[in-house]
Order: C-alpha cells, then sequence, then structure tokens
C-alpha cells in the first residue's frame, strides 16, 4: 500500500531497478578497463552508459514529494555523473 502522493508500486520498481543498473554499469567500468587492457576508452563507454541510466533514474525520481529520502537519492547517481563530467572536462583543458 503506498501512502498519499507517492507513486504506484510499478514506478517504484523501475526505479529501483534503475539503480541497480546504474550501479552494475558504474562498477564494471572499473573492472572492465583494467580486465580488457583497453584502458581509458572502456571505461569511459562504461560511465557513458552509466551517465544515461543516472539521467534516467533521476527522473523516475520525480515522482515523489520533494524532500522525501527517494526523491533526495535519486539524484545521487546524477550528481556523480556531473562530477565526473567536470572532472574529465578539466583533463580535457590540460
Amino acid at each position: 500500500m503506498t501512502m498519499a502522493g507517492e507513486p504506484s508500486d510499478g514506478r517504484r520498481m523501475a526505479l529501483t531497478a534503475g539503480l541497480a543498473a546504474w550501479v552494475l554499469a558504474f562498477v564494471y567500468s572499473f573492472v572492465a578497463g583494467v580486465e580488457e587492457g583497453a584502458g581509458f576508452r572502456i571505461f569511459a563507454g562504461w560511465q557513458a552508459i552509466a551517465g544515461v541510466v543516472a539521467v534516467a533514474v533521476f527522473g523516475l525520481g520525480r515522482a515523489w514529494p520533494k524532500a522525501s529520502a527517494v526523491r533526495r537519492m535519486s539524484g545521487f547517481p546524477l550528481g556523480v555523473a556531473a562530477l565526473q563530467a567536470l572532472v574529465l572536462a578539466g583533463l580535457a583543458w590540460l
């Protein structure tokens, strides 16, 4: 049973699956870069996939009420992706 103003169980399941997919892509980017020996290209590719999933997770989380823990947690992957983009832009600038 959901409380008033909260999304359906289907949306909750989609958000959970999105967060799980983001964690898997984020962690696998570190593993794949080392295992396959391709280094930065493989790492950056998986981070790009994680970034796309992060945008979807952020969009799904907007359905929850403001200042709820679920809504704040859904913004975390997007924040990590933004920080990584800033770091990569800074490295490219050097």
